[in-house]
């Protein structure tokens, strides 16, 4: 799995249940815990974000709520999470485990997941809560397993709920034989899977484009009362990664309220846009005024990453490309990121970068194909060749076919 950096990466965990980005500062006074880097064993990349958390021994319940903190910059996220069920006695063993060199756990965790040292849990269950999830956004959340204790084997039982929509995805290590550790689903709709953690590799379960309710809550509820071997408890190490997507869940949300809607265009140039409500009545229906018969709808995209999907124009006759930033059925403001010649075609738009900025792509008549990493109404960031393709190639569609945040072209 490739890191993208331009998305929202937030990691909690813990040694023994899951691990907490929550920060020193705000939590350690509130909540008596202190929080600082273990499973985050790579240095230079990460701060206090990536936490292990600590008690007094006998210490009895987790750290009831706190603000996740960015992967890359620390900062909050404005996501909280909120901790119930389990214990824990706050006794680390700094000698037990392993190190993941291989498999999902390394891999998908950007070999930052380390099981030397673990809290000891007596709890059988625990409950994290996310709660300020943002509804016109998707998340990728994934959970790592892993044994710490070389003595024993064990298993959680991890259940998604709360959720309006999502995807189950596998693991990367899931679809190579020689790098096991990944987990499939045995269903397309499964909301829970049994993850062992029976070798020093740990395994990984993930669910992918997870979309809440208007509410903003996701939860996932983690059981550790079933054994693989003889003992279901003791040192037990696992990680949770919550990555939000660069942009909408829905690329013609024009309102951002997670819904699509229509951008309308009549024979006598008039535009206008409807607010969907699923397969109720419009939620408001919006007239645009009109537009000269040489322009035509090119593409809906959120071009400036506010959330709210915006109007790509383009100029038949001229090759000029319009921008209106939308705001619901409100035109903000339009302007012109630049002009190319008519044999070129925009044949897609999709986040190419994970910058949450919607981006062109275009074909020209010889079969040479061409990217704009697209600005609001600016001038396009970047512009690149992607070289010929035989005519005999077509692009289908664009879209994030590997959970990257980068938008691929079909």
């Amino acid at each position: 799995m490739k890191r993208n950096k331009c998305r929202k990466m937030w990691v909690a965990g813990s040694l023994a249940t899951a691990m907490l980005a929550m920060g020193t500062a705000s939590m350690a006074s509130a909540a008596g815990f202190t929080a600082y880097n273990d499973l985050a064993w790579g240095t230079g990349q990460l701060e206090t974000n990536i936490t292990k958390i600590t008690s007094p021994n006998g210490g009895s319940g987790l750290p009831a709520t706190g603000l996740l903190k960015d992967f890359a910059t620390g900062l909050d996220t404005g996501v909280t999470l909120t901790v119930t069920g389990g214990s824990y006695d706050g006794t680390t063993q700094a000698t037990q485990g392993a190190n993941p060199t291989t498999g999902d756990g390394f891999t998908i965790f950007d070999g930052k997941v380390n099981g030397l040292g673990a809290i000891s849990y007596d709890g059988n269950s625990l409950v994290l809560t996310f709660s300020g999830l943002n509804p016109s956004k998707t998340y990728d959340l994934s959970f790592f397993a892993h044994r710490n204790n070389y003595a024993w084997d064990r298993a959680s039982l991890v259940t998604l709920s709360g959720q309006e929509a999502f995807t189950n995805t596998s693991s990367v290590a899931s679809d190579n034989p020689s790098e096991p550790g990944g987990v499939i689903f045995s269903g397309p709709s499964d909301t829970s899977t049994r993850l062992p953690a029976d070798n020093d590799n740990g395994y990984v379960a993930r669910w992918g484009e997870v979309r809440s309710g208007s509410d903003g809550i996701v939860v996932l509820t983690i059981s550790f009362d079933g054994t693989m071997g003889n003992e279901g408890l003791g040192k037990y190490g696992s990680a949770v990664r919550l990555i939000e997507s660069a942009s909408s869940s829905v690329g013609q949300d024009l309102n951002g309220d997670g819904k699509a809607d229509l951008v309308w265009r009549h024979t006598n140039g008039n535009a206008a846009v409807w607010l969907l409500n699923g397969a109720a009545a419009p939620s408001s229906t919006v007239s645009l005024g009109g537009v000269g018969s040489a322009w035509v709808v090119a593409g809906v995209g959120d071009t400036d990453a506010d959330g709210n999907a915006d109007i790509i124009w383009r100029n038949t006759t001229s090759g000029a490309v319009a921008v209106w930033l939308m705001n619901g059925g409100t035109l903000i403001s339009a302007g012109f990121p630049g002009t190319a010649s008519t044999a070129w075609q925009i044949q897609g738009v999709g986040d190419l970068n994970g910058d949450g900025k919607a981006d062109l792509v275009w074909r020209h008549t010889n079969g040479s194909a061409a990217v704009w990493l697209l600005n609001g109404t600016a001038a396009p960031s970047a512009t690149g060749s992607l070289g010929v393709v035989s005519s005999a190639w077509q692009i289908r569609q664009v879209g994030d076919t590997d959970a990257d945040g980068n938008a691929d072209i079909i």
